[in-house]
């Protein structure tokens, strides 16, 4: 599944599982009214915007830096989601799925 999104911001972190840096990307989803002639879109943070999670050494900040203020359609199909506990609340929580894998992998490891 497709979704449009506008990026918010990028935080650079260290994943707590496999010790690796980090890039979230904090995007916010694009609502269309129903005709598609314009959009909603709110440029703030919140706990409304979703997470996506990198590994830094991707090269994947090329991609949302490339134009950041253009909307990047993005394959869910990718990502596995979560929910995750934030300072601000509950945020939904896309890992890319190689990644996640890496992180699944070193969670039964430790068991």
């Amino acid at each position: 599944m497709e979704k449009d999104y506008r990026l918010i911001q990028i935080i650079e972190s260290r994943d707590n599982i496999t010790r690796e840096k980090i890039l979230i990307f904090e995007m916010a989803l694009v609502e269309y009214n129903f005709n598609r002639t314009g959009y909603n879109f709110i440029p703030t943070p919140s706990v409304n915007n979703h997470f996506f999670v990198y590994p830094n050494k991707s090269d994947i900040e090329n991609y949302y830096m490339s134009e950041p203020e253009e909307i990047k359609t993005l394959d869910l199909n990718a990502f596995n989601d979560y929910m995750i506990k934030t300072p601000e609340g509950m945020r939904k929580t896309f890992f890319i799925k190689e990644f996640d894998e890496r992180r699944k992998n070193i969670k039964l490891n430790q068991v």
